[in-house]
């Protein structure tokens, strides 16, 4: 009898280990002991920055980064709304040292895009005040080329432009470079890691901008810029080892912020 019973229970064990199996996976996926760093993290316009302010991290090939954000209209307007702005945006690493990045814009505060009658939404007009219909968002692309890489106290230069070709709405060209503290080349070297931003650009960008950032751990990075004539706190909080949370504070008034996944192809 003692001999049966105990015989009973070994295939109910042997059938428990593959789900143990597939818990495992499924925590390996979400742990935080294994998260990378939070280089290159993607801005509120999706290209690898601070909050507005973009940086010179490359992107490594492969990488993807997929989210969204909103940003009050004041800080990211539009000429016929009057709502809050929600981007939606794609970054894909095509190699080393270039980066692409896909964005639709909603004007209406609203995520995704929805269509409207002419009429239907009072906002949506032209600039002789007639009712307008279609799509209220904006779609653009821009693209991202590091020129020169971190060495000693050169910091890495990358150069870029926001939606060269479309309606130039929230376009920008500009210049910005990266010191990294201690050098990104040494992945292994422990303590609090900084950052320092400084660029110009035109259009969005106009002027002069800069950031400030601090990474006292792997999953956090906070930062403080001064950019569109004003000055914004953010941080990239990595919740699990691709998700991560971006809240900001834009003017030193106003929350903000989104979410991004990011993986390899």
């Amino acid at each position: 009898m003692r001999n049966r019973s105990h015989g009973g229970i070994r295939p109910a064990a042997r059938r428990a280990h593959p789900r143990a199996r597939r818990a495992a996976v499924l925590w390996s996926l979400l742990t935080f002991g294994s998260a990378p760093g939070l280089l290159a993290a993607p801005g509120l316009s999706g290209e690898p920055g601070l909050v507005f302010v973009p940086t010179a991290d490359p992107v490594p090939r492969g990488q993807y980064s997929v989210g969204i954000n909103v940003a009050e209209r004041a800080f990211r307007p539009y000429p016929s709304s009057e709502k809050d702005t929600i981007v939606h945006f794609l970054n894909v690493g095509l190699a080393p040292a270039l980066d692409v990045t896909v964005r639709v814009t909603s004007f209406d505060g609203k995520p995704f895009a929805r269509y409207y009658r002419p009429g239907e939404w009072a906002d949506f007009t032209n600039k002789w005040g007639y009712p307008l219909g279609g799509y209220m968002v904006d779609r653009s692309i821009g693209a991202r080329l590091r020129v020169l890489r971190q060495q000693g106290l050169r910091p890495a230069v990358a150069l870029g432009t926001r939606d060269p070709t479309g309606t130039q709405m929230l376009s920008a060209e500009y210049a910005v470079g990266s010191w990294r503290f201690p050098n990104p080349a040494d992945a292994a070297a422990p303590g609090v890691r900084w950052g320092i931003h400084v660029g110009t650009g035109t259009g969005r960008l106009s002027g002069v901008f800069a950031g400030l950032e601090c990474q006292p751990t792997p999953w956090l990075s906070l930062s403080v810029e001064r950019a569109l004539g004003d000055t914004h706190l953010g941080a990239h909080w990595r919740i699990t080892r691709r998700l991560q949370l971006q809240p900001v504070l834009l003017g030193m008034r106003r929350f903000g912020g989104g979410m991004v996944y990011t993986s390899s192809l």
